[in-house]
């Protein structure tokens, strides 16, 4: 610190305190830690529910918290492990000290966590490392040292569920009727204390690194200590801020090098859509050269929209920016700008920023996940290209690389960018990128094998089936054929259904790939009947044979139950040696149930603890409702238990039996009988079927293919890495002592094999382009209908699961569309498989009629009846749905907002 500084008034009185730690039992850290798009949230039974539906909350450059006494201070999000630092954090000059920067802990629990709450007495308080999810991208300040405008995230609007957190946070703080003083004894586990780096971090010994304040050359002339340094229109300047006067029209390759804080004026066309990159910010470009432009608010431009901007030009992680907007305005269509057009390039480079470019026949290679984002480098002869999947996209991550496995060579366009200096180029659509070499033949999806099942009448059954691709194409499930009141989620390929009579039943299900092949599956499902007259007994169900190291569920129910009950406690016993179930430790050295092990199947029902002893094959479950309402009253399943067959089991069976099942309301409890609750599991030697196909359809491929420099044709050393493939796939496959494990990372390597083998053929000659219209067609139809719908359980709205099946479907014809390659067959199954999955959303609306695709007046009748029924009513259950506005009543507002849902249905068909 400078002896200016010592001697400002600011600094005068200025004492060492530990003021937050003494009183709250936490301090702010002094880390530095950068960009971080995914977090991780304490469960919210842990957290007074400020966690519920809370997975990430973003950080731009921000510090945690030091959790000093867990008994009043408890960390609700933390960072994950391997987070970034901060560029400019001061802790990167004295590596001694600080050998990973501004990240003291490498991330994880021990960097602290980033929010946390805290209790003093009967009071409390909230803390966050970072501003940002508390602010949005218009603010209203200007900074001191030059008069620019800040720039800031867009956190609470736009980013993560930041808005969800902050608001539960503040709604928990309004809670006023508490009366405890610490956290112990409330149903959470208490914090360990955060670990420090000793003196480095204590108030009254630490010190400032010398030579490294302040972290960035200030403006000249610019004290912080001094207001009367502070420019015009900053707070305490004690003037208004200059006028600036609208700049005369330049290009936008002059406007890049324009000084930053000045102000330009440029028009162009926009290439990116407002946000898809956060906040409301959008590329746009003019014959010369492209900019990001990050305006205050939202414009509600789009793609292709002209636009004139006088805005302030700047440089932001090393990318030229324009915002502050003075003014922006939207041009007429017919205004003279050129209609953007990728730039075929070598590389992404300074020539290029800003704009639209193509990259040709470059080979994907070291697929990372970072911040969140996935990301790949593209490879051509010595050119070496970085590509940024933004997950603001929305382009699924894992259908990307299925689709285009390591190795594919692949045509791509997209925005050459920069950030911190490394240059990269960001995917906008899917339909961005192709194969650069013509369609191989494909292969149809295989569907993984399905035992026979079995289930009792009213007990909730479940199976999650699962299909592969040689071609390692993304697939679409469908259902055939179902039972009355059985559903198929198409998202997650899971059937779900409570059987009423007993019998004898086949589901027969289709996964089609993304080019067009189809595959059937038919399962049996072997309903008995219930046990009459018997009351109060327990249930335990699960499938009747699997594979070593395959998952099982297992679902424990109540039929009959003589009583309602908010509390239970079971016993589950089973084989150690056959069946491994996660854990987790605690601190006194035993183990209780991992949170992915247990869910539970009724609302309100949760877990709220659980035993586990390996070395004797028993858990121990607890269960409570969370209030009378939420109590257990009828027949059905209660929770699934999630374990894994171990690796390398013999053929045989292994049992699970349940036993001790109290259940209680009131304070008086009852034993249910558990006599016939036990469940028997085949246990059959690994399945080859899908590794012995792959392998098939390989050597098909290979003998089929004919060495040479001919189109059509392949190289030797291809073909020849392909043959060496298939004999190591081969090889596993002959093993009689491979795990299941062994086999499916068999099947992957021999997928990728097959994929490179593919991409080395000499390119053919020009086909005939296939007719796409019809594709074209379902693809507007089916988006049209995704972006009007809503999802919920409300009259009009869909399941979210249905939407994303569809929008899954949607991708996948866009790749068929988007391919130059694609045949006259793939396109028309394509376009069916479309029209199908179309065709299936439909029938997930949320209606009063069953069956319907559309709300009608007969929704409208039935609603008339229930006129003026409040929640409070006993037949409340059956008119729920209908409750749009969350009011506990069906009033004129419902009925005329159905009315009106009817009306434009008819303007939209």
């Amino acid at each position: 610190m400078s002896a200016g500084e010592v001697a400002s008034g600011a600094m005068q009185n200025v004492t060492s305190t530990d003021w937050l730690g003494q009183n709250f039992g936490i301090r702010f850290r002094y880390n530095s830690v950068g960009d971080v798009t995914k977090t991780d949230t304490v469960k919210y039974d842990q957290s007074f529910g400020i966690t519920a539906g809370v997975n990430d909350v973003e950080m731009h450059s921000g510090s945690t918290l030091v959790i000093l006494n867990p008994k009043v201070a408890k960390g609700v999000i933390y960072l994950p492990q391997n987070v970034p630092g901060w560029n400019n954090a001061v802790e990167n000059s004295d590596k001694a000290h600080f050998p990973n920067g501004g990240v003291y802990k490498n991330g994880g629990v021990a960097e602290g966590p980033y929010a946390a709450i805290a209790k003093l007495n009967k009071g409390k308080a909230a803390f966050i490392g970072d501003s940002s999810p508390v602010e949005d991208a218009s603010p209203a300040y200007v900074r001191e040292d030059t008069g620019a405008k800040k720039t800031t995230y867009d956190g609470f609007k736009g980013e993560a569920q930041d808005a969800v957190f902050l608001v539960q946070t503040v709604e928990w703080l309004a809670v006023h009727e508490e009366d405890y003083t610490t956290f112990e004894n409330k149903g959470i586990t208490l914090d360990a204390p955060t670990p420090l780096l000793g003196a480095l971090e204590e108030p009254a010994t630490s010190a400032e690194i010398a030579g490294t304040e302040p972290w960035n050359t200030p403006v000249a002339g610019y004290k912080w200590y001094d207001p009367s340094t502070y420019k015009a229109g900053s707070y305490g300047s004690g003037s208004s801020g200059p006028v600036v006067t609208i700049p005369e029209l330049t290009s936008i390759a002059s406007a890049r090098q324009a000084a930053d804080s000045s102000y330009v004026t440029v028009q162009g066309v926009i290439t990116s859509e407002p946000g898809i990159f956060g906040g409301t910010g959008f590329y746009m470009q003019d014959g010369t050269a492209g900019i990001y432009v990050y305006p205050s608010k939202a414009t509600g431009y789009h793609v292709g929209d002209k636009v004139k901007i006088s805005a302030q030009k700047t440089t932001y992680n090393t990318e030229a920016e324009l915002l502050s907007e003075l003014q922006i305005t939207k041009l007429d269509d017919q205004a003279s700008l050129p209609t953007p057009v990728a730039l075929p390039q070598n590389a992404v480079n300074d020539a290029n920023q800003g704009q639209l470019i193509s990259i040709q026949n470059a080979v994907i290679s070291k697929y990372a996940v970072v911040t969140g984002s996935l990301e790949f480098d593209l490879v051509n002869g010595s050119n070496t290209n970085h590509v940024r999947i933004d997950s603001r996209t929305n382009i699924n991550s894992d259908i990307f690389k299925q689709t285009y496995p390591e190795g594919t060579a692949v045509h791509i366009t997209g925005i050459s960018s920069i950030f911190k200096g490394a240059y990269q180029l960001k995917l906008l659509n899917l339909g961005d990128i192709r194969p650069s070499s013509p369609a191989a033949e494909n292969h149809p999806p295989v569907f993984k094998e399905v035992s026979p099942q079995n289930t009792v009448v009213g007990q909730a059954f479940s199976l999650k089936v699962e299909a592969t691709d040689a071609d390692g194409d993304a697939i679409v499930y469908s259902a055939v054929s179902l039972p009355d009141g059985a559903s198929f989620d198409s998202a997650g390929g899971l059937i779900t259904w409570t059987p009423e009579q007993s019998g004898s039943y086949d589901i027969k299900l289709k996964a089609v790939d993304a080019k067009g092949a189809e595959a059937t599956l038919t399962v049996r499902v072997t309903v008995s009947a219930a046990q009459t007259g018997a009351n109060h007994t327990a249930t335990l169900t699960g499938p009747s044979s699997a594979y070593p190291e395959t998952s099982i569920d297992l679902p424990i129910g109540v039929l009959n139950p003589v009583n309602g009950f908010t509390a239970l406690d079971v016993i589950v016993h089973y084989d150690p040696s056959k069946l491994d179930v996660a854990t987790s430790p605690n601190g006194d050295g035993t183990l209780s149930l991992a949170d992915s092990a247990v869910t539970s199947s009724r609302d309100g029902l949760g877990l709220l603890a659980s035993g586990v002893k390996p070395d004797q094959g028993l858990i121990r479950i607890i269960m409570g409702s969370a209030g009378a309402q939420h109590a257990v009253t009828g027949s059905g399943e209660l929770l699934k238990l999630h374990v894994k067959l171990k690796a390398n089991l013999p053929d045989g069976k292994t049992d699970i039996s349940l036993s001790d099942f109290q259940v209680s309301l009131d304070g008086t409890s009852s034993t249910l009988d558990t006599t016939a609750a036990t469940w028997s599991i085949e246990v059959k030697s690994t399945d080859r079927t899908a590794l012995s196909t792959a392998i098939n359809s390989a050597q098909s491929l290979y003998d089929q293919a004919v060495v040479g420099s001919n189109p059509g044709q392949y190289p030797a050393d291809a073909k020849s890495a392909l043959q060496q493939a298939i004999t190591a796939a081969s090889a596993v496959r002959n093993n009689a002592a491979a795990t299941q494990q062994e086999l499916n990372n068999a099947i992957t390597a021999l997928t990728n094999a097959v994929n490179i083998f593919k991409n080395a053929v000499n390119p053919s000659v020009p086909t005939v382009p296939a007719e796409k219209a019809a594709l074209v067609n379902a693809i507007t139809a089916a988006q049209s209908l995704y972006d009007r719908s809503t999802t919920g359980d409300k009259i009009g709205q869909y399941p979210a699961d249905a939407k994303s099946a569809l929008k899954l479907a949607i991708q996948n014809a866009q790749v068929i569309k988007n391919s130059a390659s694609a045949t006259q067959a793939q396109v028309d199954a394509a376009t069916a498989s479309l029209n199908s999955a179309i065709a299936l959303f439909q029938t997930k609306l949320v209606s009063l009629v069953p069956g319907a695709t559309k709300i009608t007046i007969q929704d409208l009748s039935i609603i008339s009846k229930y006129y003026g029924v409040t929640s409070t009513d006993p037949n409340w259950s059956q008119i729920s749905k209908a409750d749009l506005f969350g009011e506990g009543e069906i009033s004129i507002r419902v009925l005329a907002s159905v009315a009106q849902m009817i009306i434009g249905d008819w303007y939209v068909n």
